[in-house]
């Protein structure tokens, strides 16, 4: 079984297109919403809508949060409403993240055959105020296989049943690689400026350091001094064909 988490607050710009084309490739899709910081808050912008219009779906399981207030144990709520069992597989998704429909097969290759490999790390490329800039941001760990109490260090998910955090005692070898093909398309900086100050203000609220920073006119990534860091670049590749056919637009920048 191939299952998804997706936690989403105010994730609408790209929410709809993000479930539309990791759906058909899982077995179920399991999407935690809400706010995760000091105000129990719903999503303000279609969010809720769109996933009141992905309930419909029998492969989709929707969970409204609106009492944890901290990011992983939200993510937690994951573990009460999915129908996986120790041995299946588990793709951690962001609303703004999305994959090559030939990365999908290679995904669900390994979710029915690998024996070996416990969790898999993508290459991940971060768009910038637009389609046409990235930064190659390394590699985030995002599939990985559910065993009970065997602890695998995993991008945004920690104390969960099967998932848990890195530095604690390990009953067993973690066997997890970076895959040499598979690219998460990540799009969270291709966003209005108004979402990217909501962004930087959810940070503040949990006392995190934020690599990130609006300069009045556009996104900017800054090293730990505050200084801009370089590796932008102009994008080469093809996107995902469903950001080609919803978004890529010489004009869409991003920050309307």
């Amino acid at each position: 079984m191939l299952s998804g988490m997706l936690c989403v607050w105010n994730g609408a710009k790209y929410l709809d297109a993000c479930i539309a084309s990791a759906l058909p490739h899982l077995d179920e899709l399991v999407i935690v919403e809400g706010r995760w910081q000091k105000e129990d808050k719903a999503s303000t912008d279609g969010t809720i809508a769109i996933l009141q219009k992905w309930m419909k779906e029998p492969k989709v399981r929707v969970c409204i949060n609106r009492s944890i207030h901290q990011q992983n144990p939200c993510r937690d709520l994951y573990w009460n409403i999915t129908s996986t069992k120790p041995g299946d597989w588990m793709i951690i998704l962001d609303s703004d993240e999305f994959y090559h429909d030939k990365d999908w097969e290679e995904i669900k290759r390994i979710a029915h055959e690998e024996k070996q490999v416990e969790g898999y790390a993508f290459k991940n490329l971060v768009f910038v105020n637009d389609y046409r800039n990235c930064l190659s941001h390394g590699f985030f760990p995002r599939l990985v296989k559910l065993e009970e109490f065997n602890k695998i260090n995993v991008n945004h998910v920690y104390h969960s049943k099967g998932l848990r955090a890195g530095d604690y005692p390990r009953p067993k070898a973690y066997k997890y690689v970076n895959h040499p093909h598979i690219i998460t398309y990540h799009y969270s900086y291709v966003i209005p400026l108004k979402r990217f100050n909501q962004k930087v203000a959810q940070r503040k609220e949990e006392e995190r350091p934020f690599a990130w920073r609006n300069n009045g006119t556009k996104i900017e990534p800054i090293d730990g001094d505050g200084e801009v860091r370089a590796g932008v670049k102009p994008f080469t590749g093809t996107h995902p064909r469903i950001i080609q056919e919803r978004y890529d637009s010489p004009v869409d920048t991003g920050n309307k």
